[in-house]
């Protein structure tokens, strides 16, 4: 079984390195010898990096470990181009260049091959993924659109994790960390063999207590009520809180931002022949992860999820062709309520004053809510060599999105999103100095219309390990169900309150984008350049306008007792976007190696806020203007491993968030490994914000302090 596992990845491995050769004409026999890194993400085609249509970061697992984080919003921040943040303690967020706010929406992510794009929200729960940062072999993180290559989500880049495959792995590995808030993760990836292919099962279960909260002197005033008894107000000033009998000083708010959630993973590599590959995996996710509003610290409530996922996939891989087929199935139960009683939702209201009006002081639920995201997704592609030096890529695809929330979509039933799409890249080697890229993605969403995405991409090579890039796209991106759908309401006993609603006028978004980039390799590869300049105009983004007069169908005399005004998700939005990212990889022994990425944004953004406000106010909601990380690391041959990384932000003004000024941040990690028999256990100290310089992210509350962790990894 061993000699056959090992003489599958080899003939896997050759194979896809003469396709690669023969369709190179500057490439000869000694590159099957040397490391040539090679991408997928960006057309589907495994390509060289400096032949792939858009700029591609790998993450890989040696980078992981040497880091040795908690959260992927570590991890992403390995990336240029990328801004990676937490939104709350339990929820983190990741963003390209456009401007976010607590959904990021516009990348596309995959685990496995695997989108796990929710449309309930519309964005990624990134802890229910069932993986932790160990599981990852690699991620490839497309920096740019890449909507001909994945679709509408992709509108501004695309995230695709590989987990370490019982075909390339064997025994067993158990990971364990303990340190500051209340941080108790423990993962369990255990690899077996049986007859016909190999198996892998994964159980992970992470817990963490999530920010601290304030530190400073807050005010409280005090509400006579029995269900809600304090509303925190941001002034820090203990003067202004004595001249008022109606409120006293707190010293400190706890957010109740915590997580608490579990896996259990299995899947499975079944290799009958040397041609042919199946794949399956089935994955369940449980937790519990506390969300809310800095501004209201007594607001944070449990946002239950549930998940669970099927995926298969067969390819059958031969000299000049490549079939591939998947199959996959995700759903997300979620469920976020916030009961309070309407006088606990203004400060200016008391129970009094509402039950003079109403009558009574009624509750509702004022969080989230129920809601429950189906997504299934079938897909063919083709892989072929038609002339030696061309190679083409083509697909088709299915998928169905459904979406149910009384609260969010004010209907009982099922929202449905078909889509229907086809896709292709061609690779054509014109020269053994020039290559081109031609690719497309053709989308046909029930919610929008037919929308065509092309791509272009001219190479150069200067000379071997010399490459200049440029190219084009124009691409799209489609209403979500809750954004197209949305209709949420408050109603609390005769109180009515309409919130958001989706504008039936909403049309996809539209991107036009150029790059230009250079990739070098220095001195026998010690030193790699991965530079891009590039240049987004976004039109049509998906925002919100305020609406205080009668509009499609809502009036504000609907809202009883109300502050009659409505939200429409709308084209509102415009911006564009010019700069420059870095990416450099130095290796000045075999036992050092560093790693810096930078990135350089210029923004004009432009935002309708209110219904009669022109059309091109300019908004200041943006990402930072400069984003750095270094990551240093190295080996001694006693088994020890040193790395730090350092992290600088700039300002940001974040869209739903806070202005927050630029801060730094670096950590340190120390692991040695101790062998003993067949066993081999891994000791690792880790300490974030080593400095302690207090910064936020995000929103108010969202306090980094310097905080140790211990790692135990123990495997055989």
């Amino acid at each position: 079984m061993k000699f056959r596992k090992k003489l599958f990845v080899t003939f896997a491995a050759l194979s896809s390195a003469y396709a690669q050769a023969e369709v190179n004409g500057y490439f000869d026999e000694t590159d099957l010898f040397t490391d040539i890194p090679t991408v997928s993400s960006g057309s589907r085609l495994e390509q060289k990096t400096s032949n792939s249509p858009s700029s591609v970061t790998v993450i890989t697992s040696e980078m992981i470990a040497a880091l040795a984080p908690n959260s992927l919003v570590e991890v992403f921040r390995l990336a240029p181009s990328f801004v990676s943040f937490y939104i709350n303690g339990s929820l983190p967020g990741v963003s390209g260049h456009d401007s976010t706010d607590d959904d990021p929406r516009r990348l596309e992510v995959r685990v496995n091959g695997r989108s796990v794009y929710l449309p309930s929200y519309p964005t990624v729960a990134w802890e229910s993924l069932g993986i932790t940062p160990d599981d990852i072999d690699r991620i490839e993180m497309v920096r740019g659109s890449n909507v001909p290559t994945y679709g509408s989500n992709a509108i501004m880049g695309a995230i695709n994790i590989i987990t370490k495959s019982p075909l390339k792995e064997a025994g067993t590995h158990i990971t364990a960390t303990f340190g500051d808030r209340d941080t108790r993760n423990l993962n369990v990836r255990h690899n077996f063999s049986f007859d016909g292919g190999y198996g892998q099962l994964r159980i992970a279960q992470r817990e963490n207590a999530g920010f601290e909260g304030f530190d400073i002197p807050r005010c409280q005033r005090t509400i006579d009520s029995g269900l809600y008894t304090a509303w925190p107000l941001k002034i820090t000033d203990l003067g202004d809180c004595q001249k008022d009998p109606n409120y006293s000083p707190s010293k400190t708010d706890v957010l109740d931002d915590d997580t608490r959630v579990s896996h259990m993973v299995f899947n499975a590599v079944l290799t009958p022949n040397l041609t042919d590959s199946y794949t399956f995996e089935a994955g369940y996710s449980d937790g519990r992860f506390g969300l809310g509003d800095g501004d209201n610290v007594d607001e944070f409530r449990n946002d239950e999820n549930t998940s669970w996922w099927l995926t298969s996939a067969w390819s059958r891989v031969n000299k000049e062709s490549q079939w591939d087929a998947h199959f996959s199935f995700y759903e997300s139960d979620a469920n976020h309520e916030l009961i309070l009683p309407l006088s606990a939702t203004d400060e200016d209201l008391t129970p009094a004053i509402v039950t003079g009006i109403l009558g009574s002081d009624p509750s509702t639920n004022w969080g989230l809510g129920q809601r429950k995201a189906q997504s299934l997704e079938a897909e063919l592609q083709y892989q072929f060599t038609p002339l030696d030096n061309v190679r083409t890529l083509a697909g088709v695809g299915y998928k169905l999105q459904r979406m149910k929330s009384q609260q969010q979509l004010n209907r009982s039933g099922y929202v449905n999103n078909d889509i229907v799409y086809v896709f292709s890249n061609t690779e054509w080697q014109i020269s053994d100095r020039w290559l081109t890229n031609i690719g497309f993605m053709v989308e046909d969403h029930k919610l929008d219309e037919t929308n065509i995405s092309p791509r272009m991409s001219l190479h150069y090579q200067i000379t071997p390990g010399h490459t200049l890039r440029a190219s084009a796209s124009k691409v799209y991106r489609s209403p979500s169900i809750a954004e197209a759908k949305r209709e949420q309401f408050y109603q609390a006993g005769a109180y009515m309150d309409y919130h958001l609603i989706g504008d039936e006028n909403l049309a996809a978004e539209e991107l036009n984008e150029l790059q230009l980039a250079y990739y070098g390799s220095f001195f026998d590869g010690r030193l790699k350049i991965d530079w891009r300049a590039f240049h987004e105009d976004m039109e049509g983004a998906i925002d919100h306008i305020k609406w205080e007069i009668p509009h499609q169908g809502w009036d504000p005399a609907v809202e009883v007792y109300a502050n009659g005004k409505a939200y429409f998700f709308s084209n509102a939005k415009d911006w564009q976007v010019s700069g420059y990212d870095l990416q450099l990889t130095i290796t000045p022994v075999d036992s050092t190696t560093i790693y810096f990425q930078h990135t350089n944004n210029r923004v004009d953004a432009w935002r309708q806020k209110d219904w009669d406000e022109p059309e091109g106010t300019r908004r200041y909601h943006e990402v930072p203007e400069h984003v750095s990380s270094i990551l240093v690391t190295h080996k001694l041959d006693s088994g020890w491993t040193f790395a730090v990384m350092g992290y600088r932000q700039n300002f940001t003004n974040w869209r739903g968030g806070k202005d927050l000024d630029r801060f730094r941040r670096f950590d340190a990690s120390i692991s040695k490994t101790l062998s003993f028999n067949e066993y081999d256990l891994t000791l690792n100290v880790k300490v974030d914000n080593i400095a302690d310089e207090e910064y936020e992210e995000y929103q108010d509350g969202n306090f980094f302090r310097r905080s140790a962790y211990l790692n135990a990894k123990l495997q055989w």
